[in-house]
């Protein structure tokens, strides 16, 4: 019976550790990730503020040549500021594949701390340590599902601009540049462009702080599971 006893101890202390082992490998995993889509983020950050820039530009130099009735001038602006459109909307569909990827890695987070908060009450034995890793999982689990909310809210959001600048790019390329009623819509049409890119900086600009967040959210997870790895074994 004594002999019994020793083995399942010793499963159930491999088991753990096993667990522990796979909740730092996902915890590392989603540090990796994260810091990736930082990279990503300041990357994007620095180019979308340029972009914006030299669309102004594009756009006050359209509306000069329309004003003086250079029509082949315009013409070639046209193009260029058709460019900047079709160039924009290639790289908000590329946002949202990213975006759509997150809310799943998202989802996995929650269900590994669902797993991992199991095995705790599983475990657990009325102790100090054991009421701390109970609030510590369920601090986790609202953290978890909080950024899932969040990145469904982004990928919805992102298809609503990606909607918005395409329809407004087809009906800019459709206008005339000779014809007066196409060329003051014409300025209104680029004019909303660019406030779905102005929106687009400012959800880069808030998905990069929530990015941080969730970085330091893994270190402070990746710090308990090392502590718990030592209280038990």
């Amino acid at each position: 019976m004594k002999g019994f006893v020793k083995i399942s101890t010793g499963i159930i202390t491999v088991v753990g550790l096993f667990v522990t082992m796979n909740a730092q490998g996902q915890n590392r995993r989603e540090m990796a990730q994260n810091k990736r889509e930082i990279k990503i983020g300041v990357k994007e950050l620095k180019r979308d503020k340029n972009e914006i820039k030299a669309f102004r530009s594009k756009i006050k130099k359209l509306k000069r040549t329309w004003e003086a009735s250079k029509y082949f001038n315009a013409l070639q602006l046209k193009g260029g500021v058709e460019a900047s459109m079709e160039l924009e909307i290639a790289q908000l569909k590329t946002k949202l594949a990213r975006a759509v990827r997150e809310v799943s890695s998202s989802k996995r987070e929650v269900r590994s701390n669902t797993r991992e908060q199991a095995r705790n009450l599983r475990q657990f034995r009325g102790t100090a340590d054991d009421y701390r890793d109970i609030a510590r999982d369920r601090r986790d689990s609202r953290d978890d599902r909080r950024d899932v909310r969040d990145d469904k809210a982004d990928v919805r959001n992102l298809r609503k601009r990606l909607l918005m600048q395409e329809r407004l790019f087809a009906k800019f390329q459709s206008l005339s540049v000779r014809i007066k009623r196409d060329r003051l819509e014409g300025m209104e049409i680029v004019k909303d462009f660019l406030r779905t890119m102005e929106a687009d900086l400012k959800a880069t600009k808030r998905e990069l702080i929530e990015d941080k967040r969730e970085q330091r959210e893994d270190i402070s997870e990746l710090r308990d599971d090392r502590r718990e790895r030592r209280e038990r074994f």
